[in-house]
């Protein structure tokens, strides 16, 4: 099996409020999107990382796209120089909340997953609505889904050790449900 971290989604709160009219118009050099209309949120991608950043009048942020935990924060002081430069309030400096950690991974080999849905606890699979099989191992917070393919994603770890136990899980009874 093999598995990569592929996206980092994370946020905080920058501790000020942002006029995000004046905001969008002062940035306007990184695509910026921000439709009040449809979302309360400004948008723009970082050039350096292409981190995807959403800030909110109220301050508060997301980060996504990250393909790293390092990424994240480096697109976080990126973020804070670029808005330091527009607002005149000083910025809480404290590290994004890690969220959610995106992991895709292959087990190099094709599954039934029928079978493999009845010997899987918490397992869901129905494919008139999805292709893949959706489960947690032992109530852990991850969701994993593996396809027929053998290809697989794991959401909703918030840090690599809680991701790297789950992948662990996850190899360990696939293994022993092949050899059965």
């Amino acid at each position: 099996m093999n598995a990569e971290l592929v996206n980092v989604v994370a946020g905080g709160n920058l501790g000020v409020t942002v006029d995000l009219h004046k905001l969008s118009s002062q940035i306007s050099q990184y695509s910026v999107n921000y439709e009040p209309e449809v979302s309360p949120g400004l948008h723009f991608e970082l050039p350096q990382s292409g981190v995807t950043v959403m800030i909110f009048a109220s301050g508060k942020y997301h980060l996504t796209g990250g393909e790293g935990i390092d990424q994240i924060h480096e697109a976080y002081d990126e973020v804070i120089d670029i808005i330091g430069e527009y607002v005149n309030e000083n910025i809480n400096k404290e590290d994004p909340d890690i969220r959610n950690l995106v992991y895709r991974g292959d087990f190099e080999r094709e599954f039934d997953l029928s079978e493999l849905a009845t010997s899987l606890e918490d397992a869901d699979y129905d494919p008139k609505k999805q292709p893949g099989l959706r489960c947690r191992l032992n109530n852990q917070s991850g969701l994993i889904t593996i396809f027929r393919t053998g290809r697989f994603t794991i959401v909703g770890v918030k840090n690599k050790k809680e991701g790297n136990r789950l992948l662990h899980e996850l190899e360990a009874k696939i293994t022993e449900l092949v050899s059965n």
